[in-house]
């Protein structure tokens, strides 16, 4: 007999090489819409995924399989962002559209402790310290996300810490805008980045060499770059075209990764240069990201892929006699297959653009 399948690819993609090669990490719950990664820094054979599908997953093998970790939740979340303490393994935050969680057992159980929100940073200098960004504002945390209390009305996508600074704090959301505090959120000032049209602003990052170079990705416009701590952006020649993810190495300090449509951008000198490497070639929304030690890794919306087999039931062993890729460069799904008298196979299936 002759089988059609849809076949269900991971979201999930890690490089031990800093980028340069990938690997699908596909063992146990495998989720198709990983939205938030992050690596337990003290112990980082430890990952944690946040995903639209399955909640928050976490990995003990390096990412390579996957269980899920939900106790503690009122309901299976949407993960939108993950963040580790960097000095204590096995403290964790997930930041959900039900509110903030944290974990202090490694992600074994949860405990609410704040609002809902799209973004969480936790200070690298300071980990009492943690902020969160929302659509309804920007919140603090001085007690080590057991409390949270709003500094900022805004509408904000993203939110990054100086590493070097716990008080010092960049937000940014709609109408291109970046705001900053340098008082850890008593006051704040505020520019935008571009003049229309004013797309959110997706991701920032700050340079761990100097608090002044700060860099922000704005939806559908790029990397934008400032060497004078926020007050004026340069526009980047480099990719993706709608940054999503910006992230440092928290092993290497040189090693900085941009991601988001189409590609990842990467420097491994501070920021002198640049390289562009994408994922098995294929032109990918990247919707998380993180870095320790040369590993990366990276989520995405996983396509569904269509598959017809034959299959010999009298075999021994897996008695597969013949099977090939059936679709296109989307997401593609088997609907049938009959056979007639002389065994010529139909197959009926929807495939996306085209059957190449």
């Amino acid at each position: 007999p002759s089988s059609v399948q849809s076949a269900p690819a991971g979201a999930t993609f890690k490089s031990s090489d800093g980028g340069d090669t990938w690997q699908r990490g596909n063992g146990g719950a495998r989720s198709q819409w990983v939205l938030a990664i992050a690596v337990d820094p003290v112990t980082p054979s430890i990952v944690y995924e946040g995903t639209q599908d399955l909640g928050v997953l976490k990995s003990v093998d390096g990412g390579m399989t996957w269980a899920p970790a939900n106790t503690g939740f009122a309901q299976r979340p949407r993960v939108n962002d993950l963040a580790t303490d960097p000095g204590t393994s096995g403290i964790v935050f997930a930041a959900t559209g039900d509110g903030i969680y944290r974990s202090l057992d490694a992600g074994q159980s949860w405990n609410a402790v704040g609002p809902s929100a799209q973004r969480i940073a936790i200070s690298p200098s300071n980990p009492s310290f943690a902020y969160a960004a929302s659509a309804l504002g920007a919140y603090k945390s001085s007690d080590g996300g057991a409390t949270w209390t709003k500094v900022l009305n805004a509408d904000l996508r993203s939110v990054v810490i100086d590493p070097a600074n716990a008080m010092t704090v960049f937000v940014g959301g709609s109408d291109s805008q970046v705001f900053k505090t340098t008082n850890g959120g008593v006051t704040w000032s505020s520019v935008s980045i571009t003049g229309t049209p004013k797309p959110y602003v997706q991701a920032l990052a700050v340079s761990p060499s100097s608090s002044n170079t700060v860099y922000a990705g704005l939806e559908n416009s790029g990397v934008f770059r400032s060497t004078d701590g926020g007050t004026t952006w340069t526009l980047m020649s480099i990719g993706p075209t709608s940054p999503t993810r910006m992230v440092v190495d928290e092993a290497d300090a040189n090693a900085f990764y941009i991601a988001g449509t189409g590609a990842i951008a990467v420097t491994r000198d501070g920021g002198s240069t640049w390289d562009r490497i994408s994922i098995a070639g294929n032109n990918l929304t990247i919707y998380a990201l993180d870095a320790h030690a040369g590993t990366v890794f990276t989520g995405i919306v996983a396509q569904t892929e269509a598959f017809v087999d034959q299959i010999d039931t009298t075999s021994s062993t897996d008695g597969l006699v013949y099977a090939t890729y059936l679709g296109g460069a989307g997401a593609d799904g088997g609907r049938g297959i009959a056979l007639d008298p002389s065994g010529n196979s139909v197959v009926v299936a929807r495939v996306a653009p085209v059957v190449p």
